[in-house]
Parts: structure tokens; C-alpha cells; sequence
């Protein structure tokens, strides 16, 4: 885990949080990163990057992870998407100000 995988998955997040007065929770507390797409044995399926939060886990395919940056307006992010399912688990679990705000703007990301 190098410091730029470290930076570039924190600044990942930071993008959806930032402004949030609660922008740290509780339903994950670890972060996997696989080389490349990653095999669950639970699934029996090759896996880019997903929110477990059951385990309270986000796994990246740093490969993946990079080239969601390559293209900017596509929409498709690999970061944003697994952290955009970690801040919605969150609002759905809770009532404070920064789950209602994202409650309410969901449809739009």
C-alpha cells in the first residue's frame, strides 16, 4: 500500500464527503486493494471493486481503481461508485444532517 493508493483513495472519498459535518462513519473500516479484478469465492465471480457491508469492507481493483481517472466524463468511477454505496448504507442507517442531505441528492449521483 503505497502512499499515492492511500491518497488517491482518501481524496476519492473526501470528493463525496466533502462539506459533510459527519463525514466519517461507521459502516466500513477497512479498505482492500487487489492488484486487478479479484475472485470472491462466496460469489463465485470476478470483482472490480464492492461494498461489503456485512464485513465492513471496500475492495478496489487499484488497476480498475486508475483508469476510472483516464476518462473524466464517462461517469464511471470506480472509487465514487463504492463510495457513493458506503454514504448511501450510512444515510439509510441514520438521521443526522449530512444522511438526510445525501438522502436527498442519491437520484442525482
Amino acid at each position: 500500500m503505497t502512499k499515492e493508493v492511500q491518497i488517491l483513495i482518501s481524496a476519492t472519498y473526501i470528493m463525496l464527503t466533502f462539506g459533510m459535518r459527519k463525514f466519517i462513519v461507521d459502516v466500513f473500516d477497512k479498505i482492500i486493494v487487489y492488484p486487478d479484478e479479484y475472485f470472491s469465492t462466496h460469489s463465485e465471480q470476478y470483482y472490480k471493486g464492492e461494498f461489503n457491508p456485512r464485513m465492513k469492507v471496500v475492495a478496489f481493483s487499484w488497476k480498475h481503481f486508475e483508469e476510472s481517472f483516464e476518462i473524466d466524463n464517462d461517469n464511471l468511477n470506480l472509487g465514487i461508485h463504492e463510495f457513493s454505496h458506503v454514504i448511501h448504507h450510512h444515510s439509510i442507517r441514520n438521521n443526522d444532517g449530512s444522511a438526510l442531505a445525501f438522502k436527498n441528492i442519491i437520484k442525482r449521483l
